[in-house]
């Protein structure tokens, strides 16, 4: 019960508002699995939804100074936010 309790795909139905997902691959916390299964129960319940992996970060992508290319999840994020009409 608790597993399910706390797995976010599995709590994921037709209420749950839209999502932008931001994960590392080098994350020693929570692997990506988690993100792409959430992503997965999203899509599924058909919630509007962005996911993005990058090879670095860990458990704590910033609003800025991040490792390479993890730096645009910023502007990743805004764009969605202005997609989705939120902006």
């Amino acid at each position: 019960e608790l597993i399910r309790r706390f797995s976010c795909e599995l709590q994921v139905d037709k209420a749950t508002p839209p999502a932008f997902l931001v994960h590392a691959q080098d994350d020693p916390v929570v692997p990506c699995t988690n993100s792409l299964l959430f992503y997965q129960g999203l899509l599924e319940n058909q919630i509007p939804a962005s996911l993005h992996i990058f090879p670095e970060g860990k458990h704590n992508i910033a609003l800025r100074n991040n490792p390479g290319s993890t730096n645009l999840w910023t502007a990743l994020c805004e764009a969605w936010l202005r997609q989705m009409g939120f902006l």
